[in-house]
């Protein structure tokens, strides 16, 4: 024996010497209680966690309790066959991933326009569906939980190869994988009837996307708001206009100013009052809903010749000036009472919001960037302070009266301690754009007044570009869907840069 192991070659005797310790620690790892290998597990990164389930068969069941299941609590899964089909592998038997409690389905942004129109038909989206249906399914079987504690919707481009450049222009080609991603994932839920108990993101913290108005409104009550949602906690939507592109514009320069020609205040406001209308519909089968957020993205076009009179926006629109008085209003005023209610860059006169909030009965209220198209903040005011509506809290934030012919209208500047966010010229004791109070205070009277920018400076120039940013429109030279949701905080990483399934 001994002269046999001579003729062994050295590199030979060394992998078994290696494979002989490995085997021995293995037997070492088993031998370890439960508890100190989740320890142990608790202080790895995901690579290292996932290195040591490796060992053995043991240490594998041992290290993927506990800790180990917190890897895979908030997963991203992208709108793709190949990622579908392995979410669906990875939830067809009991494993880490069944551990998913917050999942992010993510429409993956075609780079190229031959992929784009492939990507649309329709047998593309039904077995996108299908696979999503299957996973779903699995996690509701195999899963302890039975449920998600929330859903969220986000957009990711293509990803990138050497020779494409890190943008993304086509807002055309976002709008319509917004509309995709929402009705894939709300129909596949409702089919797997697998319950989400608390959070539902349609695009909340995605800048320069948003899901039409129609969409949302058109989708079936049974299915988008059943069984599946009736939990619901905590919804947050970015809505907008239907998306117009006529193929005429397309060869006329003068469009290009807007990316959405012809969409001025008359159809935002007859959108965005759908919306509220919507949205109010909707929340009859939320009795548990305590936050909602309605972000509004304006597609129209910024030029004194698409602005209406008041008088023209009331007669084509005469809803508008119905205070939202339909049949759904009634019995919802007896069911909502939010604990949080945010409103941001919608289009509405004062008497439709203050009926939209005496049906959902905020505790907390906070308005940013509201145009009001009709009517006077003056009455709005008065109904947040009047001591018997239910606002106990409210943070508003650059609040606008409408005017007709200008190209960005008067803002609302309060008469409390600040300095507003632009300077105005000729102008002294000019208060803040932003008010805040809670308590007691909030039912203190609200004094303020309207002034229009009358002055050109860096301040109102960067404030004015960040709010073309967050609520639009956006001129298709100029838009970047990639550069609009690089984080500037982050090093330029994309914010949605998180573990992928």
């Amino acid at each position: 024996m001994r002269s046999h192991a001579r003729h062994i070659p050295t590199s030979s005797r060394n992998i078994a010497r290696a494979e002989v310790r490995d085997r021995r620690r293995s037997r070492k790892l088993d031998r370890l209680p439960i508890e100190l290998v989740e320890k142990v597990v608790g202080f790895l990164d995901y690579p290292d966690a996932a290195s040591l389930r490796l060992a053995s068969q043991e240490v594998c069941k041992r290290a993927s309790r506990g800790p180990f299941t917190f890897f895979y609590r908030h997963k991203t899964i992208k709108l793709t066959r190949s990622n579908l089909e392995e979410f669906v592998s990875h939830t067809s038997a009991l494993g880490p991933a069944c551990y998913v409690r917050h999942l992010t389905i993510a429409g993956v942004l075609p780079r190229s326009r031959s992929t784009r129109r492939g990507r649309t038909e329709p047998d593309h989206t039904r077995g996108l569906q299908r696979l999503l249906v299957q996973a779903l399914s699995n996690l509701k079987e195999h899963s302890r939980f039975k449920d998600l504690i929330s859903v969220r919707l986000k957009l990711v481009p293509e990803d990138i190869t050497e020779i494409q450049q890190d943008f993304f222009r086509s807002w055309r080609a976002v709008w319509q994988e917004a509309q995709r991603t929402f009705k894939v994932t709300v129909a596949a839920l409702h089919e797997a009837q697998l319950p989400v108990k608390d959070s539902f993101y349609v695009f909340e913290g995605v800048d320069g996307c948003s899901l039409s108005v129609d969409t949302f409104s058109s989708f079936p009550r049974e299915i988008a708001m059943g069984s599946v949602f009736e939990s619901l906690k905590t919804l947050k939507l970015r809505l907008s206009v239907p998306p117009k592109m006529p193929t005429a514009f397309l060869s006329d320069p003068y469009y290009d100013k807007s990316p959405f020609p012809g969409v001025g205040y008359m159809t935002q406001a007859w959108h965005s009052d759908n919306a509220l209308r919507s949205i109010l519909r909707s929340l009859s089968h939320l009795p548990n809903l305590e936050d909602l957020e309605v972000h509004w993205y304006d597609m129209g076009g910024f030029t004194a010749t698409d602005f209406p009179k008041i008088e023209e926006l009331q007669t084509s629109h005469h809803e508008l000036n119905s205070s939202m008085e339909s049949r759904v209003f009634p019995e919802i005023q007896r069911l909502l009472y939010l604990q949080k209610c945010t409103l941001r860059g919608i289009f509405v006169s004062d008497s439709s919001l203050i009926e939209f909030l005496k049906c959902v009965n905020p505790i907390e209220l906070h308005l940013t960037d509201i145009r009001l198209l009709s009517g006077t903040y003056e009455n709005i005011f008065t109904f947040i302070t009047d001591n018997d509506s239910s606002i106990w809290s409210y943070y508003l934030d650059d609040l606008y009266e409408e005017d007709y012919g200008s190209k960005w209208p008067p803002l609302v500047h309060f008469s409390t301690q600040g300095k507003p966010k632009y300077p105005y010229r000729g102008l002294r004791g000019v208060g803040p754009s932003t008010i805040e109070r809670q308590s007691d205070l909030a039912k203190l009277p609200i004094t303020w007044r309207c002034i229009a920018p009358n002055f050109l400076t860096n301040d109102y120039e960067e404030w004015r570009d960040n709010k073309m940013e967050n609520f639009g429109p956006l001129d298709p030279g100029k838009y970047d869907f990639v550069k609009l949701n690089k984080g500037p905080d982050n090093g330029g990483d994309l914010i949605w840069d998180d573990g992928d399934i």
